[in-house]
């Protein structure tokens, strides 16, 4: 149950991330710059526990399909 859990997560996390890297990366392409300010730590700190979160599950992620690759 909980790798599901863990495969589910990682699924939307990734996806996530890949939607708001695009966006980032549009708004540096249309006005040339992004500033970015966060005034409230609790959503500050959240967004970081978020990003780590992601990066773990998607290291995870990554050795577990090398691994399983690398067996066939």
């Amino acid at each position: 149950m909980w790798e599901k859990i863990k495969e589910i997560l990682g699924n939307f996390f990734l996806i996530w991330f890949g939607i708001w890297t695009i966006f980032l990366f549009s708004m540096i392409a249309i006005q040339g710059y992004v500033k970015g300010v966060e005034p409230n730590p609790w959503i500050l700190y959240t967004e970081l526990g978020l990003a780590v979160i992601a990066t773990i599950l998607g290291f995870e992620r990554l050795i577990r399909d090398l691994i399983r690759f690398r067996g066939k």
